[in-house]
C-alpha cells in the first residue's frame, strides 16, 4: 500500500525541463513565440547533443517560461543583464 501512495505523490511533480512540444502544451504559447523568447534570451533552453553530428534535443526550463509569462518586462531586463536580476 505504501508504494501506491509514493506513486500518487510523484504524479503531481512538475518537471523542471521539458521538450518544446511539452512547453507549448503546458503554457499554450505558440511555437513561434516560444522560439522568439528563446532567441531573445527570455526563456532558458539547452540543446543536448552536438549540432551537425546527428540528432539533438532542446529542453525548455519551465521556471523561466513561467517567469516570462508572469512578467515579460522583468524577463526582458534579466535577458539584457545576462540572466542577473
Amino acid at each position: 500500500m505504501r508504494m501506491s501512495t509514493e506513486i500518487c505523490e510523484t504524479e503531481n511533480l512538475k518537471p523542471g525541463w521539458v521538450r518544446p512540444d511539452g512547453a507549448i502544451r503546458y503554457s499554450s504559447v505558440g511555437r513561434t513565440t516560444l522560439y522568439d523568447w528563446i532567441r531573445r534570451g527570455l526563456v532558458e533552453s539547452q540543446l543536448l547533443g552536438e549540432p551537425g553530428k546527428g540528432r539533438c534535443m532542446r529542453l525548455i526550463n519551465l521556471a523561466s517560461l513561467d517567469a516570462c509569462i508572469r512578467d515579460p518586462q522583468a524577463a526582458e531586463l534579466r535577458a539584457k543583464n545576462g540572466g542577473e536580476g
